[in-house]
């Protein structure tokens, strides 16, 4: 073997799908001499690599699944704050991605995840609302494409600290600066030493003001880590419970994904789902 460990491997015909190699490298189950590999470790001649099968998990128990829309294409469910979307580590259950693959089994292979079977995006842990599921190979590459066209419409509540006021369009890069973790940052200054950045922009309308807090609608053109959250923050209003980003301690983190608009994947037209729950001001 020779080159990228995941192009050795999946030349040797050993009965996996590069999908199936992408899913096992993701979830650290590509081992040799005891030690984890990753896709771009090269491949050597003469190595012994092993592919580690997950046990199931039977312990923990699953997460309470609320299901807002399904049909035959697709399903949108509701995240509670604090849940994980996906499991981090394989053997997890303690997930929405679990509690959906256990609900509708017919989504197992669909995607990109091994464990996260149809998931379509992602929800930080502390946000919660609305997460989408395809159930079928065409609808998950349908959805794929209007995710990476920008056709999907994506609107957040989010409570903030201080009066803002108006609505208007924060169009920061977001990047990862060096030596700073999984914490991001808006390019507000060209100068800043970064690993990479990213095209970034977000709409807000204020609704609401209570106190020195402001309800908002916050829409993400684009779809960046944290970029709600960065954003705002560089406006000088992060979002109440966000301490990353300089956000007041609270209970949880107010940020809601409200609402989805995609187009459907069988028939193009707009298909728009609302969470039934929101954020109190």
């Amino acid at each position: 073997m020779v080159g990228r460990l995941d192009h050795a491997l999946a030349a040797q015909a050993i009965g996996w799908s590069r999908r199936e190699l992408k899913a096992a490298f993701h979830e650290g189950r590509v081992c040799a001499e005891g030690k984890r590999l990753t896709a771009a470790t090269p491949a050597c001649p003469g190595m012994i690599v092993h592919l580690v099968e997950l046990e199931p998990a039977t312990l923990e128990p699953l997460p309470e699944l609320r299901v807002v829309y399904e049909d035959q294409a697709l399903v949108v469910v509701e995240k509670a704050p604090g849940i994980p979307a996906y499991p981090l580590h394989p053997h997890e259950r303690g997930n929405v991605a679990a509690a959906v693959r256990a609900r509708f089994p017919d989504l197992e292979g669909v995607g990109d995840l091994r464990e996260a079977p149809g998931l379509c995006h992602r929800l930080d842990l502390e946000t919660s609302g609305l997460l989408l599921f395809a159930r079928t190979a065409v609808a998950f590459a349908a959805l794929r494409q209007a995710f990476e066209a920008r056709a999907v419409g994506k609107l957040y509540q989010a409570v903030v600290q201080g009066r803002l006021e108006g609505a208007g369009e924060i169009a920061y890069p977001l990047a990862r600066p060096l030596g700073r973790g999984a914490r991001m940052v808006a390019l507000t200054e060209a100068h800043q030493a970064v690993r990479k950045s990213w095209p970034a922009l977000s709409r807000y309308q204020v609704v609401a003001h209570h106190g020195e807090r402001t309800c908002v609608e916050v829409t993400l053109v684009t779809g960046v880590t944290h970029q709600a959250r960065v954003h705002l923050a560089a406006l000088g209003h992060p979002i109440v419970g966000d301490v990353l980003y300089g956000g007041p301690l609270a209970s949880r983190l107010y940020l809601h994904a409200m609402r989805l608009t995609i187009p459907h994947p069988l028939t193009g037209a707009l298909l728009t789902v609302q969470s039934p729950n929101s954020l109190s001001c």
